[in-house]
C-alpha cells in the first residue's frame, strides 16, 4: 500500500469502516511508514481531544441579562436602519417659516411706527399755525 492510499483510508480506519484485507494492509503500512504513522497518532490525539462529555444544559447565571444585552443590540440595529419620518409642515401663518420672534419683533416695529405717527399728528393739528400767530391779515 502506497502512502496516498494509506492516508486516504486513515479516517475509515479510525471508524472501523474498512474490510479485514484493506485494515489489515493499513496497519502494516503505518507500522512500517514513520510520515503515515505522525499522520495517524496526530489523527487519534485529535479523537481523543474531541471526546467530551455531554455539555450541561445549565445556563449559567447571568443568561437572562446576555439574552437582554443581545436583544436590545438587535433591537437598536433595526431601529437604526429605520428611515427617519419627515416631520409635517404646519400650517397657517407659521408655515411661511416665521418665528414667534420675528412676529413678535414685527408687532413691536408696527406699534412703534404708529405711535409716533401718531404724536407727530396731533403736535400739528394742536400746534398754531403762523396765520393764527400773526392774525388773519386785517387790521
Amino acid at each position: 500500500m502506497n502512502c496516498n492510499r494509506c492516508q486516504e483510508s486513515l479516517s475509515p480506519f479510525l471508524d472501523d469502516d474498512l474490510d479485514e484485507k484493506t485494515s489489515v494492509a493499513v496497519r502494516d503500512h503505518l507500522a512500517t511508514c514513520e510520515p503515515c504513522k505522525k499522520l495517524y497518532d496526530d489523527f487519534t490525539a485529535i479523537l481523543e481531544n474531541a471526546k467530551f462529555e455531554e455539555l450541561s444544559t445549565d445556563l449559567s447565571p447571568n443568561s437572562q441579562a446576555l439574552w437582554c444585552r443581545i436583544n436590545n443590540i438587535i433591537e437598536s440595529e433595526i431601529v437604526r436602519e429605520e428611515p427617519t419620518p419627515v416631520p409635517e409642515l404646519p400650517r397657517g401663518f407659521f408655515a411661511r417659516g416665521f418665528t414667534f420672534s420675528q412676529v413678535g419683533t414685527a408687532v413691536i416695529c408696527v406699534a412703534l411706527i404708529s405711535s409716533l405717527l401718531t404724536i407727530v399728528g396731533i403736535r400739528n393739528y394742536l400746534e398754531p399755525t403762523d396765520d393764527d400767530i400773526m392774525g388773519s391779515g386785517e387790521p
